[in-house]
């Protein structure tokens, strides 16, 4: 949940959102595909900063949650999205 969530509605509310947003993110991903950038900061010869992250671009029409759960104690949330593909528009 948000460190912002005050009670357990707001707790449920925000976990859920994050929870599909990440599992429509990987959609995208497995869609798309995903760049993934890499910097790295030298400095007099020796490493000072490693920097990896992934990017996930893309438009995601026609997803529907199927499954959504959230346990307060544990504070973990779950959603399931399903989309369908035309494979024919696959990159």
């Amino acid at each position: 949940p948000a460190s912002w969530a005050n009670g357990p509605a707001q707790r449920e509310r925000s976990a859920l959102q994050a929870a599909e947003l990440d599992a429509k993110a990987v959609l995208v991903e497995w869609i798309n595909g995903a760049d993934i950038q890499k910097i790295t900061i030298v400095n007099q010869g020796k490493v000072k900063t490693n920097v990896i992250r992934q990017v996930v671009e893309g438009h995601l029409r026609g997803a529907v949650i199927v499954a959504q759960s959230y346990d307060d104690t544990a504070r973990v949330a779950e959603v399931t999205v399903m989309v369908a593909i035309d494979p024919s528009e696959l990159p």
